[in-house]
C-alpha cells in the first residue's frame, strides 16, 4: 500500500448518483482528423443510471499537497498542488490558488474539464487559471482573466487516470461520491474554508458531471449536521451536454444556419444526415425506459457527429477555424510537452513521474462511451428545488454542444420556475454597452449564448467568461 494511503477513520453513508468510469490509451483531445469520435466523446460521453448507496469516507492523513516554494505562475497568490486520496486505492491531482482580492472571504470554485478523460489542467492552462501557457515558447505568461480574481480556485483532475491522478478504474457509482470525498478531505485539511459558499463550475462533459456531483453533494448534506454540510450555493456549466434526447433534436441547427455563414454539410449530403438525426434522437428517446437500447442510442448519436465532421475540415470546437489552414490542437501539443517535464512535475509535487503526459486518458472516454444516452437533467431539475442557482453558458461556434441545443434542453425540466424559463425570451447581453451575446433568464435558470467563441468561452471571450463568472458568484447572472 502507498505510504501515504490510510485506512478510514470516518464514514457518512447516503443515496449516491452513479457517474462513470476509465482505462486507458492517451489520445490528443483535439486531434479529430486521427480519431473521428473523439471529440464527440469530449463533449458527449457518459450517463447516469438508477441511484447505489456509496461511502463518502474522510481519511485521517488525507492529502500530500504542499504550498510551492518557488511557484511556477502568479507567485503573487498562495498556491497548493499535490493528491487528495479519495479511496485506499485512489488518489485525485489538484492545483489550487487563492484568490487575488480577498482570500479569507471569498468562496470556493472547483473547476472540471469533462472529456471524460480530460485533465482540469486543460482549463488552467488553457482557458480560466491565473497562468496561461504559450503554445510557441512553453512559458507562462499572467492571466489578467483569470477565475481566482474573486474566488479561490481547484482545478481537478477526474476520475482515476486522468492527468496525474492515480488509482485503479473507477466504477460507475463512485465518480460523484469521490468528488464529494475529495471536497470533503480538502475542507477537512482547509477548515477555514468549509463554511465558505462553495460553486461547481466545469465546461463540456461536466454537463454531466457537474448536475451528478451536485446532486451527491444535496444527499449527503440531508444527513449531516447543518454545520457539516458543504455550502453549495451554485453550479455553471460551459457547452455541457446534460440532455441528450433533447440536444441531439438541435445537432443539425448549426449546420443549417450559423452566425459564421459556414458550409458545414454539401447539399446533396443533407437527406443523409437527416435520416441519421431522426435514428438518433429516436434511440434517445427510447434509452430513457430501455436501458438496453443505450449502447445502439449512443452508437447512433457517435455515427451522426462523425458524419458530420466528415464534410468539413472546420474545427468541431470552433467551426471559426479550418484545421486545413492552421493546427487545432497546437494548444494541447503543448501542454502535454509542458507538463511531461520533470521540473514542473517535481515542483507540483507529481509523483512518481510521469515521462509522456497526455491531457487526456482515452480509455477513459471509451468507457463511458456507451452511457451517452441517458438523462441528466432530472438532476438538475433536483439542484433548482433545492434553490441553488444553475447557469448555463454556450460559446455560439461550437458545433458538438451547439448553443440552440444547449439553450433548448432546459425548456424540458419540471422545476418549480420550469414554465417561466420556457416563456422567458432571448435577449441581447451587454458588457460595458458593448453586445458580447444574448441572455435568457427566469428566477434561478439563467443561459447565456457568447459571441464568437467555441466549446471553450473562457479561452476565446475571456473577458466577457469573466463577466459572467464574477455575477455568478455574486448571484447577479
Amino acid at each position: 500500500m502507498d505510504a501515504h494511503l490510510r485506512q478510514p477513520q470516518q464514514t457518512t453513508s447516503y443515496q449516491a448518483l452513479p457517474l462513470h468510469a476509465p482505462h486507458g490509451d492517451a489520445v490528443d483531445i483535439r486531434e479529430r482528423s486521427k480519431w473521428p469520435w473523439w471529440s464527440l466523446l469530449l463533449a458527449l460521453a457518459g450517463c447516469i443510471g438508477v441511484g447505489f448507496t456509496a461511502q463518502a469516507t474522510v481519511f485521517a492523513t488525507p492529502s500530500l499537497s504542499s504550498t510551492r516554494v518557488e511557484p511556477l505562475c502568479d507567485a503573487s497568490v498562495r498556491q497548493l498542488s499535490g493528491y487528495l486520496q479519495v479511496t485506499n486505492a485512489t488518489k485525485y491531482f489538484y492545483w489550487y490558488f487563492e484568490s487575488r482580492d480577498n482570500p479569507t472571504k471569498d468562496p470556493l470554485v472547483l473547476w472540471l474539464n469533462g472529456g471524460p478523460g480530460a485533465s482540469s489542467l486543460i482549463g488552467l492552462l488553457a482557458e480560466n487559471g491565473p497562468c496561461l501557457l504559450d503554445p510557441d515558447t512553453l512559458t507562462l505568461k499572467d492571466n489578467p482573466h483569470a477565475w481566482n480574481a474573486h474566488a479561490n480556485v481547484i482545478w481537478l483532475d477526474q476520475p482515476a487516470n486522468v492527468g496525474f491522478s492515480q488509482g485503479p478504474p473507477t466504477p460507475p457509482s463512485q465518480v460523484g461520491p469521490n468528488v464529494h470525498t475529495f471536497l470533503e478531505n480538502f475542507l477537512a485539511q482547509h477548515p477555514e474554508l468549509h463554511r465558505r459558499r462553495l460553486y461547481l463550475t466545469g465546461e463540456s462533459y461536466a454537463g454531466h458531471y457537474i448536475p451528478g456531483i451536485a446532486h451527491t453533494i444535496l444527499q449527503g448534506n440531508a444527513v449531516k449536521p447543518s454545520s457539516e454540510a458543504l455550502n453549495l450555493q451554485g453550479i455553471l456549466i460551459v457547452n455541457g451536454l446534460t440532455n441528450v434526447q433533447v440536444q441531439a433534436q438541435h445537432e443539425l441547427d448549426m449546420v443549417f444556419e450559423n452566425a459564421y455563414n459556414v458550409t458545414l454539410v454539401p447539399n446533396d449530403q443533407l437527406s443523409v444526415v437527416k435520416t441519421m438525426q431522426t435514428t438518433a434522437v429516436d434511440l434517445a428517446r427510447t434509452c430513457q425506459h430501455d436501458s438496453s437500447v443505450c449502447p445502439n442510442a449512443t452508437l447512433a448519436f457517435i455515427a451522426l457527429q462523425s458524419q458530420v465532421n466528415e464534410y468539413t475540415t472546420r474545427d468541431s470546437l470552433d467551426i471559426r477555424q479550418d484545421c486545413n489552414v492552421s493546427s487545432c490542437s497546437a494548444k494541447m501539443t503543448a501542454i502535454d510537452a509542458f507538463l511531461s517535464q520533470a521540473r514542473v512535475q517535481t515542483r507540483l509535487g507529481v509523483h512518481p513521474y510521469h515521462p509522456s503526459y497526455s491531457v487526456s486518458n482515452g480509455n477513459v472516454m471509451t468507457d463511458f462511451a456507451t452511457d451517452i444516452a441517458t438523462n441528466y437533467a432530472p438532476y438538475v431539475d433536483t439542484v433548482l428545488n433545492a434553490k441553488v442557482p444553475v447557469v448555463l453558458v454556450a460559446g455560439d461556434a461550437d458545433l458538438q454542444c451547439n448553443w440552440r441545443g444547449v439553450q433548448a434542453w432546459p425548456e424540458h425540466l419540471h422545476w418549480h420556475g420550469a414554465h417561466g424559463y420556457k416563456s422567458a425570451p432571448l435577449q441581447p447581453h451587454f458588457i460595458d454597452h458593448v453586445q458580447v451575446g444574448e441572455r435568457r433568464a427566469h428566477d434561478l435558470l439563467v443561459f447565456y449564448r457568447v459571441f464568437n467563441a467555441g466549446h471553450m468561452v473562457p479561452q476565446d471571450q475571456p473577458r466577457t467568461a469573466l463577466a459572467i463568472f464574477t455575477a455568478f458568484l455574486n448571484h447577479t447572472a
